[in-house]
């Protein structure tokens, strides 16, 4: 019998669990890739868009990449400032007030959630691309 897209044939319920999970687990590194895609690409525009005076408020910007939690959810993060860093609160206050005046072109606040915002839709495409990928 010939296997079925994907490469996968089973058979008896211990095969069939074996194979499901084996499919999962090549599922999840999927997702996982995708975000970690995506997540870089939201931090290069971040770093576009993060105003910028001495640097300070940039080089704080951290990412980093997805991974798989105890509840099944896949999270990775971007972010700027930190207790670690002189530009904690800075980070804070340029991110949520529009009424600050940015010098250098194309910075602004919400530095991290437009672009965020802007890549939303594209997440579910590059899990379902990198899923098809694989299968």
């Amino acid at each position: 019998m010939a296997s079925p897209k994907g490469g996968i044939q089973v058979t008896g319920i211990k095969n069939v669990t074996r194979a499901l999970g084996q499919a999962v687990d090549r599922w999840e590194k999927a997702a996982v890739d995708a975000t970690n895609e995506i997540i870089a690409d939201v931090f290069r525009q971040s770093q576009q868009e993060v105003p910028f005076e001495e640097g300070t408020l940039q080089s704080s910007g951290r990412w980093e990449s997805p991974t798989k939690q105890a509840d099944g959810t896949i999270m990775g993060s971007i972010h700027y400032g930190g207790s670690d860093s002189p530009a904690g609160a800075y980070a804070v206050a340029q991110h949520e007030n529009r009424d600050y005046v940015h010098h250098r072109p194309g910075t602004k606040a919400h530095y991290l959630r437009d672009p965020a915002e802007d890549h939303r839709p594209l997440l579910r495409k590059a899990i379902e691309r990198e899923i098809k990928r694989i299968t």
